[in-house]
């Protein structure tokens, strides 16, 4: 049998700040915010191109949501991961099915803040002097 793939990858601009929730008494944290994405269309009378934007509606869980509600902020183009899930909301009042459909993010990554962390220069070389990787002088390398 076939594999099945449920995979979304998007970039675009965050709509406004992460909207905060508990998901229940585990407390498990969710977060939901939107992204906008811009598409060109030929406009067939006129024949000019025209920008369209799409709105995403996008939801995190746990330690991804805590990053998002801590780093993410309106405005900031966001490439994010995810897969589509849909949802069946039941209007009790006039008895309406309606359908939610939103991106589950599985990984994110920011390609552009406006509100980006202030950092000194001795925080800049302290962070990478910790990331880069210890010689040990025994290596295997034939050069």
């Amino acid at each position: 049998m076939a594999k099945s793939v449920n995979k979304v990858f998007l970039m675009g601009y965050v709509g406004g700040d992460p909207e905060v929730n508990a998901v229940d008494s585990s407390g498990i944290l969710r977060v939901n915010f939107s992204i906008a994405t811009n598409r060109r269309k030929m406009n067939k009378q006129t024949g000019e191109v025209e920008e369209l934007t799409d709105w995403h509606s996008c939801t995190a869980f746990g330690r991804t949501a805590e990053l998002i509600r801590d780093i993410v902020k309106k405005g900031d183009l966001i490439h994010i991961e995810g897969e589509i899930q849909y949802y069946k909301l039941m209007d009790n009042i006039n008895n309406i099915a309606k359908w939610i459909t939103s991106i589950v993010l599985r990984d994110f990554s920011i390609a552009k803040s406006k509100n980006p962390p202030k950092l000194n220069a001795a925080t800049v070389v302290t962070t990478i002097a910790a990331a880069a990787p210890k010689p040990d002088g025994d290596d295997d390398l034939p050069f």
